[in-house]
C-alpha cells in the first residue's frame, strides 16, 4: 500500500489493515507516515516462522500506533482453551479481545492499559 505525502490523506489516520511485514518497514512507514497505525491481526496468536513479523510488531511498535483487528472471517485467533475451534473455525469481530490479551502478554503490560491505548488509537486514526 503506497500513500503519498500530498494525498488528502496525509493528516489523518492511515490504517495500513493486517500489516505482515517486516519491522524495518513498518519503522520506516512510521517514520514517514507520523499518522500510519498497523493493523495486528490474530496472527500474533499463531506460532512458527509465518507470525514472526507480526509478532515483533506487536512487541516492538510503539503501543500508539497499533490497531486490532480480526480481519472477520479470516485469521482467526488461537487460544489455549481446550474447546477453541470446536464450535466455529471463523474470527468473529467478539475476538479482538484475544489479540488484545495476546499483545499485553508480550509487553508485559496490564490488558487494562492496553485496551485503553487501542480505544485511543481509533479514536485518533479515525477521528471518532
Amino acid at each position: 500500500a503506497v500513500v503519498s505525502t500530498q494525498s488528502g490523506h496525509y493528516g489523518r489516520g492511515i490504517h495500513y489493515h493486517c500489516y505482515t511485514g517486516s519491522w524495518d518497514l513498518a519503522d520506516r512507514l512510521m517514520d514517514y507516515f507520523p499518522n500510519l497505525y498497523l493493523g495486528v491481526t490474530g496472527i500474533v496468536t499463531y506460532k512458527g516462522g509465518g507470525a514472526r513479523n507480526t509478532i515483533q510488531i506487536a512487541k516492538k511498535a510503539p503501543l500508539d500506533r497499533i490497531l486490532i483487528e480480526t480481519d472477520a472471517p479470516f485469521l482467526r485467533p488461537k487460544t489455549t482453551d481446550p474447546m477453541d475451534g470446536a464450535a466455529t473455525r471463523t474470527s468473529t469481530p467478539g475476538m479482538a479481545l484475544i489479540i488484545a490479551e495476546k499483545i499485553a502478554s508480550l509487553r508485559g503490560l496490564p490488558l487494562f492499559d492496553v485496551m485503553l491505548q487501542l480505544r485511543d488509537n481509533v479514536k485518533g486514526c479515525y477521528g471518532i
